[in-house]
């Protein structure tokens, strides 16, 4: 009787393992998705891959919204200061301070060119070449007229000549012929101190040496 329950209970411990080890089976083994599943998760990658779009498309908005002021001059309708967005060039700028005059000299301008935030455009005429010579005394005249009363032109002076001036060296003088090339005719002799390298200290030294006319 006993050797009969004995043999029952193993019956029924090998039957309860077997069951276990079938349910396991089906559980690991790998699951056929239907075509309903796949199409869903098709959808969700394309979805996750549109917000992520989205988000770079906001984060260029951001950028594209930040300004930059900037300068124009010379030859165009509207000369001023302007608030013009991130990624402008010159061109934009032109368009934006009313187009070009008629003596307008774009040989020189790029205007392809991206601005910067502080940038100053100037735009020269055509015209200004040939009053530049007309304007601007031979080498022999100018030297006589530095010679006899030993005043420097800083609008036509040569970088050679500008380096004779005390405490102005190769390099400022070089700054002053690239800052007048830039912006045009100094108006003043205290316009010489926006340049670098001259500061009050220096200016006092030279500005009895100097002149504009």
């Amino acid at each position: 009787m006993k050797n009969r329950e004995k043999v029952i209970g193993i019956i029924v411990l090998l039957t309860i393992i077997l069951v276990f080890l079938v349910v396991g089976y089906f559980n690991m083994k790998p699951k056929k998705l239907t075509q309903k599943e796949m199409e869903e998760m098709f959808v969700e990658v394309n979805t996750a891959n549109d917000s992520s779009k989205n988000k770079s498309y906001d984060i260029k908005e951001k950028d594209s919204s930040k300004k930059i002021v900037v300068e124009i001059k010379g030859e165009v309708k509207k000369p001023d200061v302007y608030i013009m967005g991130e990624g402008s060039i010159v061109k934009d700028l032109i368009l934006e301070s009313g187009g070009l005059t008629e003596n307008a000299d774009l040989s020189n301008i790029n205007q392809a060119k991206l601005l910067s935030n502080h940038d100053c455009i100037v735009i020269k005429g055509k015209n200004i070449d040939s009053l530049l010579q007309n304007s601007i005394p031979s080498s022999s005249s100018l030297q006589l007229q530095q010679s006899s009363n030993g005043v420097i032109n800083i609008n036509t002076a040569s970088k050679e000549e500008l380096d004779k001036l005390p405490g102005i060296g190769e390099v400022t003088a070089a700054k002053i012929i690239e800052y007048r090339e830039k912006n045009g005719s100094f108006n003043n002799i205290s316009e010489l101190k926006k340049i670098d390298r001259i500061g009050e200290k220096l200016f006092e030294k030279i500005k009895d040496q100097i002149t504009v006319n």
